[in-house]
């Protein structure tokens, strides 16, 4: 069972070799967004990068924390169904 989302989770860590923030662990960046070799390295791992999330807003959080983000679309303005 997945544990719920907590701001880890969305919370970029720097890269521990050349400092950059590293990417959210499993996600695609942009090619304009510099990861070394060393990120490759330390961004797959999930004691070094926890970060899964680009943000608190992101919506694939409804894959690992169904509920979490069922709650957290109720009660944000932003990502709140606009048509129910």
């Amino acid at each position: 069972m997945n544990q719920p989302c907590t701001a880890e989770c969305w919370t970029r860590v720097e890269c521990p070799d050349c400092g950059n923030l590293m990417a959210p662990r499993g996600r695609s960046a942009p090619m304009e967004m510099y990861q070394g070799r060393c990120c490759e390295e330390y961004g797959g791992d999930s004691r070094s990068n926890p970060c899964h999330l680009w943000d608190e807003h992101d919506s694939t959080r409804h894959y690992t924390d169904p509920e979490g983000w069922a709650a957290h679309v109720a009660s944000c303005p932003d990502c709140g169904d606009e048509e129910s």
